[in-house]
């Protein structure tokens, strides 16, 4: 079983209320904490076992930022760099989740572990993952997302119609992570939904974020989550599925698809004032 003396908690983004929060409720599930921010707000705050790294934001000229995705991969980046435990959890400096030592005994160090926090089928996208919370090797992670930073601010190197704001943040994230297992990237992009699951079964592990109550989840489109459950069932923003296992990640169709926009629109109609 994984301990915290084996994990590190990784809290990166612009500084925000709820970043104390999480470290307060996690405090003494974790023997290292690290907050990756920016330098125009790092705090100046003496915990014993939390370590603040920050960095200029960094300026977007010709670099992809679709989702903010380049920010995130600079802020995750610069964590990942001073984590020394083998496993990391990372999470966002504007949310905040408890007993995350009950995610710690979730990873698997062969697979990309996660909430399932806006998840998507692969019909709906393959290879999305949640970026709000998600853990792993921190070697495996960490060369994720220093590929993703080379990738973000030159895409030839990954020349392929992915670099735009039709594929989420999330499935970008997680072709990278595939990408550095060593999968092909046409095989990736192009084999059957069917052979797109396995490979999403074989890499990655969901886990139920009812398990770290009370939380916060943040959204911009969605606003304050704090039962992603009842969320779900007055839906009417972002048309989410109820995934809680890898497994209801699998192939819908179309007819399932179109039955879910159907439902979706209903649902959306009746709660029209």
């Amino acid at each position: 079983m994984n301990t915290n003396y084996d994990c590190t908690l990784l809290i990166a983004g612009p500084w925000h209320a709820n970043t104390m929060k999480m470290i307060e409720k996690n405090a003494d599930h974790f023997k290292h904490i690290i907050v990756s921010t920016w330098s125009n707000a790092a705090p100046s705050v003496n915990l014993p076992n939390v370590h603040i790294v920050h960095q200029e934001l960094p300026k977007i000229i010709q670099t992809h930022n679709a989702q903010n995705i380049y920010y995130q991969t600079r802020s995750t980046l610069l964590g990942l760099e001073s984590v020394m435990t083998p496993l990391v959890v990372k999470t966002r400096t504007d949310e905040f989740y408890s007993n995350l030592n009950k995610f710690v005994e979730e990873l698997d160090p062969s697979k990309l572990v996660y909430g399932n926090i806006f998840v998507r089928d692969v019909s709906y996208k393959r290879y999305h993952i949640s970026d709000h919370l998600f853990g792993g090797t921190t070697v495996k992670l960490l060369q994720t997302f220093q590929r993703l930073r080379e990738v973000l601010e030159d895409t030839s190197k990954v020349p392929y119609p992915i670099w735009t704001d039709r594929t989420p943040a999330e499935a970008k994230i997680g072709l990278l992570y595939l990408l550095n297992s060593n999968y092909e990237i046409d095989l990736l992009l192009n084999c059957p939904e069917t052979r797109a699951f396995e490979i999403m079964k074989n890499e990655f592990k969901i886990i139920n974020v009812e398990n770290f109550s009370p939380y916060l989840i943040r959204s911009s489109a969605a606003g304050e989550i704090t039962s992603l459950k009842d969320f779900l069932k007055r839906d009417t923003v972002l048309n989410l599925l109820n995934i809680k296992t890898i497994e209801d990640c699998a192939p819908r169709g179309p007819i399932l698809h179109f039955a879910d926009r159907i439902q979706f629109k209903m649902r959306k109609f009746l709660r029209t004032p």
